[in-house]
C-alpha cells in the first residue's frame, strides 16, 4: 500500500513539474516574441497557446525519440538496416509536421511583417528557450 502511495505521489510530482516546465517555455518564448514583433493582447494570448502547443508536442515520447536519434551518429552500421531508414524518415517527417503546423498557427496569428520578423528570428528565439531552460 505504501509503494502505491509513494508512486502515485511522485507520479503526481512528475506530472506537474512538466507541466509547470511546458507552461514556462511558452510564456518564455512569447514574452520575448512580444518584445521582438510588438504583439497586441489578442495576439498575445493566441501566441502563448501556440507556444504551449509546440512545447507540449517537444516534450512527447515521439519527440524526444527524435532528438535521441539526431544525436546518435547515424551514418553507424545499426542506422543503415532498412528498418532503421524507414524510423528515421518517419521520424523526420514528424518534426517536419509539427514545425510546419506551427508555423502555420503563427502565421495566421501574426501580421505579414510580423511572421517575416518572426521567421528572420526563429533560431535565435528558440536557441533562447533552451538557454534558459535547457533541452
Amino acid at each position: 500500500m505504501k509503494r502505491i502511495i509513494l508512486s502515485s505521489v511522485l507520479f503526481f510530482l512528475t506530472v506537474c513539474a512538466f507541466a509547470q516546465t511546458v507552461e514556462e517555455k511558452a510564456t518564455f518564448l512569447t514574452n520575448q516574441m512580444n518584445v521582438l514583433l510588438s504583439l497586441s493582447n489578442e495576439q498575445k494570448a493566441q501566441v502563448n497557446e501556440t507556444n504551449l502547443f509546440r512545447f507540449e508536442i517537444e516534450a512527447s515520447e515521439k519527440y524526444t525519440e527524435v532528438n535521441l536519434m539526431r544525436q546518435l551518429d547515424l551514418q553507424a552500421p545499426i542506422f543503415q538496416t532498412e528498418k532503421a531508414q524507414a524510423k528515421i524518415t518517419q521520424l523526420t517527417t514528424l518534426v517536419t509536421k509539427v514545425e510546419n503546423r506551427y508555423d502555420n498557427r503563427l502565421s495566421t496569428t501574426l501580421t505579414a511583417d510580423q511572421y517575416a520578423l518572426f521567421l528572420q528570428n526563429k533560431q535565435a528565439l528558440l536557441a533562447s528557450v533552451v538557454s534558459e531552460f535547457g533541452k
